[in-house]
Formats: structure tokens, C-alpha cells, sequence
């Protein structure tokens, strides 16, 4: 069974909205090559990338290791792209 955000973020509910935000605009990003807000991807990565950091610090521990290197990739990715 995989973790749902929930189980990741616990009760921090702001964090997971914060998260779904950034989701749905490199979802955007993707598919129609720019968000609904017109953010480059190299931002939505970066900004995906310190959430995720974020959650993390509140994350079980037997998931916060991996939680912590997605969000290093994540952040890795976006400055690439810079």
C-alpha cells in the first residue's frame, strides 16, 4: 500500500493544500507547456521541491527519508532549469 498525502503530512492540512496547488500547476505546465498562472516550471519544481522539504520534517519516520530525497530532486530538478 503506498502512502497517501495525508499519511505523509499528518494533520497539517495547509502544507497538503499548498502541495495540491503546486501539483495541479506543473500538471498545467505539462500538458499545455505553461501553468494557469504562468509560473516556469523551473519555479513550480522549486516551489514543489521546498513544500515537499517542508512535510518532510512532519513526516512518519519510516517514510521521511524518501520524503526528503524527492524533495531534493525536486528542487535539483527546478534549478537545472534555471
Amino acid at each position: 500500500m503506498k502512502p497517501s498525502l495525508s499519511l505523509i503530512a499528518g494533520n497539517n492540512s495547509f502544507k497538503e493544500l499548498d502541495l495540491a496547488e503546486d501539483l495541479g500547476e506543473l500538471q498545467s505546465a505539462l500538458i499545455g507547456g505553461t501553468s494557469s498562472k504562468g509560473v516556469p516550471l523551473s519555479d513550480i519544481l522549486t516551489d514543489l521541491g521546498e513544500d515537499t522539504a517542508e512535510v518532510a520534517v512532519n513526516a512518519n519516520s519510516d517514510i521521511a527519508v524518501k520524503v526528503r530525497q524527492l524533495a531534493e530532486l525536486l528542487s535539483r530538478a527546478g534549478r537545472s532549469l534555471k
